[in-house]
């Protein structure tokens, strides 16, 4: 990348990062977009604002595809199937669940109790966190598998 489109990337991805804290986006989450657009970015020597959303399809991949036209399984193909029982990953929530996600999301913003909103907001956050841990774990495995 040519030094002013590096200047000018940086201080977009400083635009972008206070964005996403203003949005209360946890720093793990930030961590791993960013990652994923700095690398993008890198691979293609483009500033992220001027890449296509062919270029970036060009660099990521749907593990879920992968895993549905190459496996076989009793219990599903689902996330938590496969990054639990293949790629032994655990979630800190003792019951990881898409469809309670949605409550606690609900709770964070109704809850009457300001320490009941914290806790839903966490168990949210932790629970988003685990997920795209979770992918990259799936993904992780499944190199290996192909190694």
């Amino acid at each position: 990348m040519l030094a002013k489109d590096q200047r000018r990337f940086d201080r977009q991805y400083q635009k972008l990062l206070t964005t996403l804290k203003l949005n209360d986006l946890s720093l793990s989450t930030i961590d791993v977009y960013s990652r994923g657009v700095r690398r993008v970015a890198e691979l293609t020597d483009c500033s992220p604002d001027r890449l296509s959303m062919d270029q970036y399809r060009e660099h990521f991949v749907d593990l879920f595809q992968y895993v549905r036209d190459s496996m076989v399984a009793v219990d599903g193909l689902g996330l938590k199937v496969v990054a639990t029982k293949g790629a032994g990953f655990v979630w800190r929530d003792d019951e990881p669940n898409g469809l309670a996600s949605q409550t606690w999301y609900q709770s964070a913003l109704d809850s009457p109790e300001p320490e009941q909103r914290s806790a839903a907001r966490t168990r949210v956050l932790h629970y988003n966190e685990d997920d795209v841990r979770a992918t990259f774990a799936v993904r992780e495995w499944l190199e290996f598998l192909d190694a």
